[in-house]
Parts: C-alpha cells; structure tokens; sequence
C-alpha cells in the first residue's frame, strides 16, 4: 500500500524490488531476475519445459514479469497495486472470515495479495506471478 501511495507504477522504486531479493527481471534477457538471485547464485525449482525460463546463456533463472496494467489507449499506465485505503476496505469490508465472496478471505485473496503477485511477478508469466510455482520467488 505504502509504496503504491509513494510511487505508483513506477515499479523500480517499490521496497520489495529494493530489498536484496532481486528487482525486476531484465527484458533483454527473458525477463531474468540478476544480482543476489541471478542464476548463478539462485535455481528456482521450477524451469519450465522450455527456453522460456532460462537466461541468456541457457541457465534457468527466477522470472520476473514486473509491470504496470495497460489501459486503453490512449490512457496511462496504472497499477493495479492496492493503496493503504484500498488495503484497509479490502480488510474491513466484511467482518466473517469464510471462502466465499463474501468474506474477509476472498477480498485479501484475489484484492491486494494476488494482485501484487501479478503485478512484480508478471501473471501466469513470472514465477511470483504464477500461482503454482510463486513460492520459488523469495519475494513470497
């Protein structure tokens, strides 16, 4: 919340990106994260059954698909990051905690948690942003 208040879509200021875990992946080698968990010092568990999870010299890497939501042209572009008043409705917004729409879980859920992970991991493309193998990123 606090860092989308700050910053916005502009990701590369975000604390997360900022904190030793890597920032964004880079876009001129197959969205690879570099640094203290480039691939050579990090292997995700998971590397796909193709190219498209490995860097340049063939290493798998973590991906990181981090960017802002297009908007319709023409338009800027946004985030779809929660704000600290949109993190607090998505937590006051119902005083149950079940597993449906109308609890406290499914507005944490599919509000501000799945949206960050689409948003720095890159959804269904990056490894923060895919469901199923996010835990591999360290930012989880």
């Amino acid at each position: 919340g606090r860092d989308r208040d700050l910053y916005g879509p502009n990701f590369d200021s975000y604390s997360i990106l900022n904190s030793g875990l890597g920032g964004r992946g880079d876009s001129d080698d197959n969205y690879c994260v570099s640094g203290n968990f480039g691939s050579d010092s990090y292997t995700p568990s998971y590397c796909g059954e193709n190219d498209a999870w490995k860097d340049g010299s063939g290493k798998c890497c973590l991906k990181r698909v981090t960017s802002p939501q297009p908007t319709p042209s023409p338009g800027p572009s946004f985030t779809w990051i929660f704000s600290s008043t949109q993190n607090d409705d998505a937590i006051t917004a119902s005083n149950k905690y079940v597993d449906d729409a109308s609890g406290i879980k499914d507005e944490i859920e599919y509000g501000p948690h799945g949206n960050a992970h689409c948003t720095i991991g890159g959804c269904g493309s990056g490894h923060l942003g895919d469901f199923q193998n996010s835990p591999d990123d360290p930012i989880f």
